[in-house]
């Protein structure tokens, strides 16, 4: 199972806790981190079709952070906890690119983007994360 969970701040790392008791025991469980960099904060080199990117020192820095976090977080799934960052303007389309890249089953939700049309609108199973609480399945989607 591929389960995909896009942090915006440390607190969504945090959050993610609640998924260890239901998906430990799933052996086949590749947890995918996504962290996104709006391209509009960064310095663009080239106007190919893969520019590169220069971040500024705070962003490299929090994403640093955030990847931390992550791997300290889930230090006995190391093998199968993956962080990913991605740097572009329109989420939608990259979060469509990494479900289909990693191959996504289902992704979970912080409340904040439980509320984001750019997250229903994704054809897969969605669960919200709801702090210390049990998460939530909002929909049972096919993915296309």
């Amino acid at each position: 199972m591929n389960v995909l969970m896009v942090v915006d701040e440390l607190a969504d790392v945090d959050a993610l806790k609640a998924l260890k008791p239901y998906f430990d025991p799933v052996e086949d469980l590749q947890l995918t981190v996504l962290y996104i960099t709006d391209d509009k904060s960064c310095i663009q080199l080239g106007t190919d079709e893969h520019p590169h990117f220069v971040l500024p020192d705070a962003e490299l820095i929090y994403r640093d952070e955030i990847e931390d976090r992550v791997l300290r977080t889930f230090r006995p799934w190391h093998e199968r906890v993956h962080f990913r960052h991605e740097i572009g303007g329109d989420d939608v389309e990259i979060l469509r690119r990494v479900i289909r890249e990693a191959s996504i089953d289902l992704i979970a939700l912080n409340p904040r983007q439980h509320t984001d049309d750019a997250y229903n609108g994704l054809p897969l199973r969605k669960i919200v994360l709801r702090g210390d609480e049990q998460p939530v399945s909002i929909a049972d989607a096919v993915r296309t």
